[in-house]
């Protein structure tokens, strides 16, 4: 018996993942994203802190959570892909414009005050089967308070 190589098997499951998710109707991906903001919206207010992405291909989109926790006074930060190691930062989202394109991967990223991945209490991830939000490793010493979505919240707006 030989030992399972774990970025192999990691790779085929992100292949799978995103095989499903981009079968879903471009449309039932809009609605699952606006009525997940929706259900965020009680949730999301100034002192809170949200992490996020830029939606990519059949990703969920972000926008409509994101313009949400904006108007409510949310702080919200964006990942920022490390030029050496392996450990993510998180960009605070501001007003300035301080887009630039990653120049490894080509994709979008903020330049503002970073934060790491370690420091928010909770994080999105993209699945594959819509958001999951979940605690970052590390023991949480001197976190930005972070918002949960409750998993009932996340499926009642996958289904509204």
């Amino acid at each position: 018996m030989t030992a399972a190589d774990p970025l192999r098997d990691k790779a085929q499951l992100r292949k799978t993942l995103r095989r499903a998710r981009m079968a879903l109707p471009r449309a039932y991906r809009q609605q699952a994203a606006r009525a997940i903001a929706r259900h965020a919206s009680r949730l999301l207010r100034r002192g809170k802190h949200l992490g996020a992405y830029i939606a990519a291909g059949s990703e969920l989109d972000m926008a409509p959570l994101m313009a949400v926790a904006q108007a409510r006074g949310a702080a919200l930060y964006l990942p920022v892909i490390p030029q050496r190691g392996r450990r993510l930062w998180f960009a605070r989202l501001g007003e300035a414009k301080l887009w630039y394109t990653h120049p490894r991967y080509g994709i979008t990223e903020y330049a503002g005050p970073q934060l790491r991945a370690e420091r928010l209490r909770l994080q999105a991830e993209d699945t594959g089967e819509g958001e999951r939000f979940r605690p970052p490793r590390g023991d949480g010493d001197g976190c930005a308070e972070g918002v949960q979505l409750p998993g009932k919240a996340l499926a009642d707006a996958a289904e509204a």
